[in-house]
């Protein structure tokens, strides 16, 4: 079993957890000293706690198998194990530090989009976590095979309009309250609409959508971090 989750966060760490796997008293302490509570749910196998060392969205690997696919297995940096890492309900989630929760969910609920979930088996695993390192433009270059040039060249060049877009929307409404209403409108207004209605227009066309599936993915198939669950242990030898 395979699945690549995404998530983010605003405290530079991600958690990988089953909820059921918290202590019922989870939620109240983490308002008190939740670094604390972090470290000592880590060191019992009730959770994974990744320093990503920034802010910013995530990708993690889950495989449930005795190995770690061959395409991957270069890239694999080993950065902690786990002799018992438990998943009593079968609910994987990984979400940003902020959002771990045993039972009020209310805070991913509200920005879903930084975490993800998925089911596997429950149990108690031998677990090892991982992070790819990979070669300097291997996603781009791995991107550049699986398109066509032209689709190449519509998925690159949404990453010059985007940010020029935005940086025209800043100009557009900062120069409104400095300049005349006539020149604004005259030459500030139609440059700064055009500027950002290209990156809009763009996103619509289907060549530029093609290499955004693609791109997510290849993001998919070789995550940041992974995590190898390995087979559960039996329940005479789960603490």
């Amino acid at each position: 079993m395979e699945c690549t989750l995404e998530g983010g966060t605003d405290g530079a760490s991600m958690v990988l957890f089953d909820p059921a796997a918290l202590p019922l008293d989870f939620d109240a302490k983490s308002e008190d000293d939740p670094v604390t509570q972090l470290e000592e749910l880590m060191r019992l196998g009730r959770l994974c706690w990744i320093n990503t060392e920034g802010d910013g969205h995530y990708t993690l690997g889950i495989y449930v198998r005795a190995d770690l696919p061959d395409d991957l297995e270069p890239f694999a940096k080993q950065i902690e194990t786990y002799d018992c890492f438990h998943v009593p309900s079968g609910r994987l989630v990984f979400a940003g530090v902020e959002y771990v929760f045993q039972t009020d969910d209310s805070r991913l609920r509200k920005y879903p989009h930084m975490g993800e979930a998925i089911d596997v088996p429950a149990g108690t695993y031998p677990a090892v976590l991982f992070e790819f390192e990979y070669p300097t433009s291997f996603h781009k270059d791995l991107l550049k095979q699986r398109l066509s040039a032209a689709e190449f060249l519509a998925y690159r060049l949404m990453n010059t309009l985007a940010p020029i877009g935005c940086i025209a929307l800043l100009v557009l409404l900062g120069s409104f309250w400095i300049m005349k209403w006539t020149l604004w409108a005259m030459m500030i207004l139609p440059c700064g609409l055009g500027l950002i209605a290209l990156p809009l227009l763009l996103s619509r066309l289907p060549i530029y959508r093609k290499g955004r599936a693609v791109y997510e993915g290849v993001r998919k198939e070789f995550p940041g971090y992974g995590v190898l669950l390995k087979t559960p242990l039996p329940a005479a030898d789960q603490s």
